[in-house]
């Protein structure tokens, strides 16, 4: 039986078994183009032979964002690999919502503040929107991004 993480989101339309490479473009393509911001992924085999996935941000050429960030650790204990399948299904339904969805979007299975991530850097939210998210947010990688985008729209001004 296929898990529901790698089955066709038919709400969204967006596969659930995008390569990694046609995902990271379109996810890329929606961040705010005044941010120097990249998601990476990366998959890292254990001793015991089973793959953890890890996924970072990088902004300004710093890292802002690591999950798992005890990837050493895990690599060592065996931990199974579900957080990255879980943060994968997360990106491939934020791609498919609607402009109107996206400040009320929440994903129960998101521990780590990906969500608050893509919101702080998606583009189709707008400059007047972003003080009202900044008192929403706990993740810290999320309030770096808009306090960047803030400072970004204070110098560049519609």
């Amino acid at each position: 039986m296929v898990s529901d993480l790698y089955r066709l989101n038919t709400r969204t339309k967006v596969p659930a078994t995008m390569r990694w490479s046609q995902l990271r473009v379109q996810i890329e393509a929606l961040f705010d183009p005044a941010l120097k911001l990249q998601l990476h992924c990366t998959a890292q085999r254990g001793e015991d032979g089973a793959s953890i996935g890890r996924y970072w941000f990088v902004l300004n050429k710093e890292n802002i964002w690591d999950e798992p960030q005890r990837i050493s650790r895990m690599l060592v204990e065996g931990s199974p690999n579900s957080d990255a399948s879980i943060m994968g299904a997360i990106i491939r339904e934020y791609l498919g919502l609607s402009r109107e969805a996206l400040l009320e979007y929440l994903h129960p299975d998101d521990r780590w503040g990906l969500v608050e991530v893509l919101q702080a850097a998606d583009r189709r939210i707008g400059k007047r929107r972003l003080p009202a998210m900044k008192s929403r947010f706990s993740c810290r990688a999320a309030l770096r991004i808009l306090e960047q985008r803030l400072c970004e729209h204070d110098f560049y001004p519609d």
